[in-house]
């Protein structure tokens, strides 16, 4: 695999972890030897239509700035095509057919610092209703990676460019687990509890944290008092409003198994499983109560009032509006290691005791099962 010069010019930080006002700050520093797991396609327009078709001789990705042009049977990839990006400017390296390269994305960190980041490109021609397509990937070649330190605890951890946009930032953590853990100290992260997002509730030695801020230099945690909900064990304090403007509580429902159902409108399996929500709703009549919380972003929630309607589910229907930042989601959704993932349905028995939290089956034929036989083993 042919590259680009990684010789990248850093501070060298502290492994020290700096601590105000209960905040905890984590000096962060590039490690170019690693790589992001999740790949993304490059070079798509507003018909999701992506890479070159073969009449196309070239195209950019100008949020990126990021380029490719044919020459000949190879690509030239370009990067820095619309911004300065200091010293180095635009910058060229050929890519065979089928091969993979590395280039470098100059971003600015601060008025004087420009930081290089290194990002693999790979070329693969597909076919296409048949079509040829030459198809473009690019995946972050590097994580930016520290050290979490507390008395008798000490845990290396580290950030990645999931979404592929050279900008480590909040925003990462609505793409997908963004956060790696090293919670085994292996020197490895690997296995589903050392992925996170950082926009769930982290747990570190023993402690909650939120995640306040992050950039290309540090990662700042806050200790907080919100748990995750967890099977087997009693529900934690939760209130929520419905639409008709009945107040639900863990304490209102004290003597009562219930179904908390979580969906987006952004969702399309959400959307299209809340028919047969509404269906085992009636099914089970007085047994068990159904809610349906939508936790999308307020800017979201009038598309979200408009499936209610539609479907009619104004009488057991709640709308958050506050998206990943809403602390009960937060709660609910990081159960049973859930990603903040929906469709999420949630089942507490008539003890307050969590009996089950998964995505409900086709057609919510496993949510069902559990629910009878959770009725049944409730009621005997």
């Amino acid at each position: 695999m042919k590259k680009l010069s990684l010789w990248i010019s850093l501070s060298i930080f502290s492994v020290l972890v700096v601590s105000t006002y209960g905040q905890i700050t984590i000096p962060l520093q590039l490690d170019a030897s690693d790589s992001s797991f999740i790949s993304r396609p490059l070079f798509c327009d507003a018909s999701k239509t992506c890479g070159l078709a073969a009449d196309e001789e070239s195209r950019v990705e100008k949020w990126l700035s990021i380029g490719v042009r044919r020459d000949g049977t190879d690509f030239l990839i370009s990067t820095d095509l619309i911004s300065g990006g200091g010293a180095k400017g635009e910058r060229k390296i050929r890519l065979k057919s089928g091969e993979k390269v590395i280039v470098e994305l100059r971003r600015q960190i601060s008025p004087q610092r420009f930081l290089d980041l290194p990002y693999q490109v790979s070329h693969q021609r597909l076919e296409e209703n048949e079509k040829v397509v030459d198809s473009f990937n690019i995946r972050a070649h590097f994580l930016m990676k520290g050290t979490f330190r507390s008395p008798g605890c000490s845990v290396n951890l580290a950030l990645n460019d999931i979404n592929a946009d050279s900008n480590i930032d909040l925003r990462d953590g609505e793409s997908g687990s963004n956060l790696q853990i090293d919670r085994n100290n292996d020197g490895k992260f690997r296995g589903r509890e050392e992925f996170s997002r950082t926009n769930e509730i982290i747990e570190i030695c023993g402690q909650n944290y939120l995640v306040t801020a992050l950039d290309y230099s540090q990662l700042v945690l806050e200790p907080t008092t919100l748990k995750l909900a967890k099977i087997g064990e009693r529900v934690v304090n939760f209130s929520f409003e419905l639409i008709n403007g009945r107040r639900v509580s863990n304490e209102s429902m004290q003597g009562r198994p219930y179904i908390m159902g979580f969906w987006a409108s952004w969702c399309a399996i959400c959307v299209a499983e809340l028919p047969y929500l509404s269906k085992l709703r009636s099914e089970f009549n007085e047994a068990a109560e159904f809610f349906a919380i939508n936790v999308d972003s307020a800017s979201e929630s009038t598309r979200a009032e408009r499936i209610i309607q539609q479907n009619q589910l104004g009488d057991f229907s709640s709308i958050r509006g506050r998206g990943d930042d809403d602390p009960m989601w937060k709660v609910f959704g990081g159960v049973n290691s859930n990603r903040l993932a929906v469709p999420l349905y949630v089942l507490i028995d008539d003890r307050g005791i969590v009996r089950y939290a998964s995505n409900g089956g086709k057609q919510l034929v496993d949510l069902k099962k559990t629910v009878n036989d959770t009725l049944g083993a409730v009621t005997k």
